[in-house]
């Protein structure tokens, strides 16, 4: 069991630093990513939002 846990390690990590670094190319870039997608930090007076409002909470 620790061999396959070893295994799975060492496969995750490097798979997920290399869509992290791909994230950061991309937004050093200047391209909007899918996390953009329904985002709008900026309220209609141009101000950056600091929380976030649920409604009904």
């Amino acid at each position: 069991m620790y061999d396959n846990l070893k295994k799975t390690i060492l496969f995750v990590m490097p798979t997920n630093l290399a869509q992290g670094l791909l994230i950061v190319i991309a937004l050093l870039a200047g391209q909007r990513t899918a996390a953009h997608a329904g985002v709008d930090p900026v309220d209609e007076h141009g101000h950056l939002r600091h929380a976030v409002v649920w409604p009904g909470v």
